[in-house]
């Protein structure tokens, strides 16, 4: 999980600098990660498509 944390997958709004998933501002110029970047916003969009695939396996797996 550390390495995924490692990933510098946004760039800074302000600087262009390339932001970690886990930090909230940007490591050059100290700019606020908007929050549709940060890792909690990522799990909460995710979970519905996890829960809707899992509810989904199990009812196939009843038929």
């Amino acid at each position: 999980m550390s390495s995924l944390m490692q990933l510098r997958v946004f760039q800074c709004h302000e600087c262009g600098h390339k932001m970690r998933l886990s930090g909230d501002h940007c490591g050059r110029c100290h700019a606020i990660k908007p929050a549709y970047q940060g890792l909690i916003y990522r799990l909460a969009l995710l979970s519905p498509v996890l829960v809707i695939g899992v509810v989904g396996i199990v009812v196939l797996s009843l038929v």
